[in-house]
């Protein structure tokens, strides 16, 4: 294939990426136009009638989300993480009410959470963190673990490791 023929094949595949796009915006602008209005009646309206309008709500979401898997299934070439999927549209949905204190966490976010809010896990039986001077110190001890049953107690600095003294280095807290 010479150079020629390989600048027509790609703008060939550029030219059919946007129709796919163009075809995927007007299903979906059709679509979410019409999931939202039944029998004239927009179901996004805000009414006195909340737990019908909730569920209508939730009928449109769905039924959308079925249309648009329709056209993915149909034109997405790549392989589909349907875990991911899930985690992302309801992120979605719960960042769509715009409020600062609710949050959506998939497992890996919310496990690194715990970790952050906790401190790092170490092998005898510890979380710890690291103070403002750059200290090691002890969050928590695990229960029925080494560092509780030696004695090893909350806000405790850890000043030395195998010998080594660890005071003021933060960056090395892998060793422990």
């Amino acid at each position: 294939m010479d150079l020629y023929e390989r600048r027509q094949l790609r703008y060939k595949h550029i030219l059919i990426g946007i129709i796919v796009c163009a075809i995927v915006a007007i299903v979906s602008a059709s679509t979410t136009y019409y999931l939202t209005t039944i029998n004239g009646v927009n179901i996004l309206k805000k009414n006195s009638n909340k737990s019908t309008d909730s569920d209508s709500t939730i009928e449109a979401i769905a039924e959308s989300l079925k249309s648009f898997r329709t056209v993915i299934d149909r034109y997405y070439i790549g392989e589909i993480d349907e875990g991911k999927l899930l985690d992302y549209t309801i992120k979605g949905y719960v960042e769509g009410l715009e409020d600062e204190y609710s949050e959506y966490m998939t497992a890996e976010e919310w496990e690194e959470y715990q970790m952050s809010a906790l401190g790092n896990y170490v092998g005898i039986g510890i979380y710890m963190s690291v103070n403002k001077d750059g200290n090691i110190v002890v969050a928590s001890t695990m229960k029925d673990s080494p560092a509780e049953r030696s004695g090893v107690k909350q806000e405790d600095i850890i000043v030395e490791v195998d010998g080594e003294n660890v005071l003021g280095m933060e960056s090395r807290i892998s060793f422990c």
